[in-house]
């Protein structure tokens, strides 16, 4: 199964061809992910219909799913929101990044809380280490639990993620940055 992870208030169209699902996505504020989210946007899917995203609440973690995308059998996707965690102070409740500003063991109790919400295991995550550069990570099963539980594993300097196999969870963690989604079934 795939999956995909982002923190987004915002979402904008974009132009698409038409055998790929795209969703382009942006946060509004400067911090990684933001307490608030935009429910009222919409997103464009191929023919440019109106679809909008769910908001699902499993064992008190709070997730998103855009409704173009459920229908898919296999795939797992979804937009994490801040509730539902134990980190504290600035940091409070579903943070998802290793910081300086959190303690590591809070990150992976939350990141543990949110893969046994979508469906999937912390070892099944895939993080890069996001430093602006044009490096696309062509992603294998061998390379799944990369950065999922601590940072120091990350795939090095990448910032994009691909796969063609099952059983990993491509994760990103936006905060200034535009994160695009692409699904091709």
């Amino acid at each position: 199964r795939s999956a995909y992870s982002l923190n987004i208030s915002c979402i904008i169209p974009f132009s698409l061809p038409s055998n790929l699902i795209y969703y382009t996505l942006t946060d509004c504020f400067w911090q990684p992910e933001a307490v608030s989210f935009c429910l009222e946007c919409c997103i464009f899917v191929c023919s440019k219909e109106r679809i909008n995203m769910i908001r699902v609440e499993r064992d008190k973690v709070t997730f998103y799913q855009f409704l173009g995308l459920r229908d898919f059998p296999g795939l797992i996707h979804f937009v994490s929101g801040r509730e539902g965690g134990v980190s504290v102070g600035g940091q409070a409740a579903l943070n998802l990044g290793f910081m300086d500003e959190d303690r590591d063991d809070r990150v992976l109790t939350n990141r543990m809380s949110l893969a046994e919400a979508v469906g999937c295991g912390v070892d099944d995550f895939i993080l890069g280490e996001q430093k602006h550069t044009t490096h696309v990570e062509v992603v294998t099963r061998s390379q799944r639990g990369r950065g999922g539980r601590e940072k120091a594993t990350r795939l090095s300097s990448t910032d994009a993620l691909i796969t063609r196999e099952t059983g990993v969870c491509l994760m990103v963690l936006a905060a200034d940055c535009v994160p695009v989604l692409m699904y091709d079934p």
